[in-house]
């Protein structure tokens, strides 16, 4: 192929809903950090020892302490045993990242997807301030549709997520049985095959939004091959030396000169259907420049042919024919220059076709008078 770049477009339906509940955001919180480093040895720690060694009070005012501690209990990141609390498994990760979730009650917005290319499905949680909320109050206040929540949000509830979109790491901790579901908005998702580039694009909430999201770990080889297959061009393409065999007949003059192509899907007698299914299926796809050769020897022959009077630009002369006759059979490894017309057969022919009272083209002249002349 001269360019390996395959790109992959449809557009994917976004999820939105307000509610009130708890979720918990990732956050740097260097004053817990260093209370969860008291608790990393084995025995962990009491209140009265993080009183004295941390916020330097005596042992009886260790109130404080005793609050913080059972905080980040509630969090897991610490597990009280008696009167001592020990780091758990989430407060390892914690000092290892530096980061601890931060739980808050509120109302947020949740935008989330069921697509096969995207492994985390939220991909946007935000605190939600109802513009409208003050205009909405008295007996002219329009009414809300709520409804329960679908499986596929019910099953974020205690998972940690970082949406693409808000980037910001959040665990859902709770969700009511009523929410507020919001309109769906299309979007665009994009797969750059070999760049292994997968993004979304398009409007939420009236936000334009484009965020970037973890690609398939899939060789852009198999991608092509695939498509191949699913298009019934698999057995035209030799993958040893990356060209797609074609007929004489299945090209246009231009990929004749160049040798190269772009695979039309609409030519295909499956157009419309989409491709890749395993993939969450595609209709828009742009695919490579690829390299292009005959089908079989007499495919070669007439493109070799063809190629040869196409190239002629000039008075045929000896050394300019020779040139003309190696460049015209120069993709086709099974022809030689004597496999293909001679000057003379050439000259002779455009004698035959034409009148001798009928106007004579340029490419006439040029191969005639050249043979002629003997130049």
């Amino acid at each position: 192929m001269i360019n390996n770049k395959i790109v992959l477009t449809r557009e994917i339906q976004a999820h939105g809903v307000h509610f009130e509940g708890r979720i918990a955001m990732e956050e740097r919180r260097p004053e817990l950090h260093a209370f969860l480093l008291e608790a990393r040895g084995e025995s962990g720690v009491t209140a009265e020892e993080v009183s004295h060694s941390l916020l330097d009070l005596p042992n009886e005012r260790s109130a404080l302490a005793r609050k913080l501690l059972d905080k980040l209990a509630q969090m897991n990141l610490l597990e009280k045993v008696a009167d001592r609390y020990a780091l758990t498994p989430d407060g390892e990760t914690a000092i290892t990242t530096e980061r601890i979730f931060i739980d808050e009650q509120g109302t947020w917005s949740a935008w989330y997807v069921d697509d096969k290319l995207i492994q985390d499905v939220v991909i946007s949680v935000a605190e939600w301030k109802d513009p409208e909320a003050f205009k909405e109050t008295g007996k002219n206040a329009p009414r809300r549709t709520l409804r329960p929540p679908d499986s596929l949000l019910i099953s974020r509830i205690g998972k940690v997520s970082q949406p693409a979109v808000t980037k910001q790491k959040v665990r859902i901790d709770t969700i009511p049985d009523l929410i507020e579901p919001v309109d769906p908005q299309l979007l665009k998702l994009t797969w750059e095959v070999d760049s292994r580039f997968l993004s979304i694009s398009g409007n939420l909430e009236d936000c334009e939004i484009e965020a970037e999201l973890a690609a398939p770990i899939v060789e852009p080889q198999k991608i092509w091959e695939q498509i191949l297959e699913e298009k019934g061009l698999r057995s035209d393409w030799d993958a040893q030396d990356r060209l797609l065999r074609r007929g004489f007949d299945q090209v246009n003059d231009d990929d004749r000169r160049k040798m190269t192509m772009i695979l039309d899907l609409s030519s295909s007698e499956h157009f419309g259907d989409e491709i890749l299914p395993a993939f969450g299926g595609f209709k828009v796809v742009s695919l490579p420049i690829i390299n292009i050769t005959a089908r079989d020897e007499g495919d070669a022959q007439k493109w070799a042919e063809w190629r040869l009077r196409d190239l002629v630009s000039d008075y045929a002369t000896h050394a300019r024919f020779s040139k003309w006759q190696h460049e015209s059979i120069y993709p086709f490894k099974n022809l030689s220059a004597d496999s293909i017309s001679s000057r003379a057969v050439i000259a002779n022919e455009f004698c035959h076709k034409l009148a001798s009272d009928a106007p004579k083209h340029q490419l006439f002249w040029h191969v005639v008078a050249a043979q002629d002349w003997n130049l």
